[in-house]
């Protein structure tokens, strides 16, 4: 009974246990199944959250995508705009470039030749004027007109430079006698001013260099005009000095100076200092001087101070000629026609000429310089059309043909070669360009060149070079000294006696106070002062033919010999006394 009691508990125990351990089961099973929904719904909840990140990126990029397309066309959009914008841009510049030539053209056809004809035709007309009024008019005009022809021309200059059509004619050149042409060119400016101008040459006369010595020369000019320009007192010194192979320049004045700012601002185009307040000229000398010297592959530089003048060094490569002679620009003529010039007799004066020049104003001064010329016959004929040119010239046979350059029609190399192809003759350039282009003429075949403006002189000294033939001017004016010395003494007076009177009574007490001054051959201070005081009325006799005072002048009297001295001094005092008596 105990052992079954004993196994009733047992199993009593045993199926607790049973049950427990099936409870125990349960529980863990249903914590199992717990803890894995639990996982599950959080993967399952992270994967959602991915998800709708991964939506949200996919619209982002998108929305991104089709933003960045709209940048995308609207860019496409403003480049094809700003490409047209481009090319028409490029077409209206190249349009406005065209017209810039066509202007230039015309500048130089249109308005520098009828300049050069004005100027020829005061020329002309100094000789039959005698009005005081009128002189003074007619000086103003040639003044204006000199004036014109000079910006004309620097504005040609630089348009050449700049765009980079000039070329350079290399030419074997002596240093010293070009600086000492452009110096000897300047002192009538010079003197007008009271300024003494020398060359400090340090170059020996024989040396030869190689350069293109018409834009050297130019150089030169430019800056001891522009020195002379700015100085009012003082003087103007050139130096010259070749070694190195380099020709170094130096132009040094005692002007008006300039700023650390202004030496700057010197060398642009177009550019007017405070100083040129007054002074003739728009500011394109020294930025032409500049490109001259960059297109010859040197260096210019410019030191001042203000109130104590400046000075401007250019440097330029040259080759340097050992044992070589000058070369001298001679017009290109046939040995059988120098030969048959040469031999001309004395009688066979008759020569046939024909004009070809569409400005008619230019034919008609061409037509008056050659009725004053004395000792030879021409028979000129004139005509403005290229092909009536050609027809004029197989029926005259002309001796020489002068033929502008630029025509409408045809320009003045064609016509020669069309004329020269059927006939002989001698053929004269006539252009408003600058001299740069002889030798490109030269090429062409033509004889001899005539740069607008030119004078009677100089067109009889080509006539006489081409024929051999010597012509002189003769002086169609026929108004007395006495009529020249009114003109040139009484100016703006207009006839009144009063105001004539008084202007000779006052010229008289100034020629006898000079004379006074002069009474002493050996007192060089009072000559020099006589000298200086008498210069301006010289020059208003005669202008610029006194350059034989220069060495009484208080600046050159120093260095005058006491012989030459003395001979000056009585040629002075006869011309005082010419001046008085008439």
């Amino acid at each position: 009974e105990i052992i079954a009691n004993r196994n009733n508990q047992l199993q009593l125990v045993s199926i607790q246990l049973a049950w427990r351990t099936e409870q125990l089961l349960e529980d863990i099973q249903t914590d199992e199944h717990n803890a894995l929904l639990k996982t599950i719904n959080k993967a399952i909840s992270s994967r959602r959250a991915m998800i709708i990140r991964i939506v949200g990126l996919g619209l982002l990029a998108i929305l991104s995508a089709a933003i960045l397309v709209v940048y995308i066309l609207r860019d496409i959009r403003r480049e094809r705009r700003d490409r047209n914008r481009i090319l028409e841009a490029k077409a209206e510049t190249e349009r406005i470039m065209q017209q810039r030539e066509r202007l230039l053209l015309t500048i130089t056809h249109d308005i520098k030749a009828p300049a050069a004809s004005i100027a020829g035709f005061i020329d002309l007309l100094s000789e039959y004027v005698d009005r005081p009024k009128a002189v003074g008019y007619l000086q103003s005009i040639a003044g204006s007109s000199k004036h014109l022809l000079q910006l004309v021309s620097a504005l040609l200059d630089y348009h050449q430079l700049e765009s980079g059509k000039a070329e350079l004619h290399e030419v074997s050149f002596a240093p010293a006698s070009l600086v000492r042409e452009c110096t000897d060119g300047m002192q009538p400016q010079a003197m007008a001013k009271h300024l003494r101008l020398t060359a400090d040459i340090r170059v020996e006369d024989t040396m030869m260099c190689r350069s293109d010595a018409f834009r050297i020369k130019q150089v030169v000019n430019n800056l001891v005009s522009n020195a002379i320009k700015y100085t009012d007192k003082g003087e103007v010194t050139v130096t010259v000095v070749v070694a190195n192979a380099r020709l170094t320049i130096s132009v040094e004045d005692t002007g008006c100076g300039m700023t650390p700012e202004e030496q700057q601002r010197v060398f642009l185009a177009f550019t007017r200092l405070p100083g040129a307040q007054g002074k003739e000229g728009v500011g394109l000398g020294l930025s032409i001087t500049r490109e001259i010297v960059q297109m010859l592959g040197g260096t210019i530089n410019v030191s001042s101070r203000k109130g104590s003048g400046s000075k401007f060094k250019v440097v330029i490569p040259v080759e340097v000629l050992a044992n070589s002679a000058p070369v001298i620009a001679t017009a290109k003529i046939d040995n059988n026609k120098s030969e048959e010039a040469a031999t001309v007799s004395h009688d066979a004066k008759d020569i046939s000429v024909l004009i070809v020049d569409d400005d008619k104003l230019q034919q008609q001064l061409l037509t008056e310089m050659f009725s004053r010329m004395e000792g030879i016959n021409l028979n000129v004929v004139t005509t403005t059309h290229a092909n009536e040119a050609i027809r004029l010239a197989n029926e005259m046979k002309p001796r020489i043909v002068f033929t502008d350059i630029e025509m409408p029609e045809m320009n003045g190399s064609e016509i020669m070669r069309r004329i020269r192809s059927k006939m002989e003759a001698t053929f004269v350039a006539m252009t408003a360009h600058e001299q740069s282009i002889m030798p490109q003429l030269r090429k062409d075949g033509f004889d001899a060149c005539l740069f607008k403006p030119f004078n009677v002189q100089t067109l009889a000294a080509t006539i006489c070079q081409l024929t051999g033939i010597i012509v002189k001017v003769k002086a169609e004016s026929s108004a007395t000294e006495t009529d020249s010395l009114r003109s040139a003494l009484l100016p703006f007076t207009d006839g009144d006696p009063e105001a004539e009177r008084q202007i000779i009574d006052d010229i008289h007490k100034s020629i006898d106070e000079y004379l006074d001054m002069l009474k002493d051959v050996s007192d060089a201070d009072q000559i020099a002062k006589a000298a200086h005081k008498a210069m301006p009325l010289l020059e208003m006799i005669q202008p610029g033919k006194n350059s034989w005072l220069t060495p009484l002048t208080p600046e050159h009297i120093g260095e005058t010999e006491e012989k030459e001295r003395e001979k000056l001094t009585i040629q002075l005092v006869e011309r005082l006394k010419q001046i008085k008596n008439l």
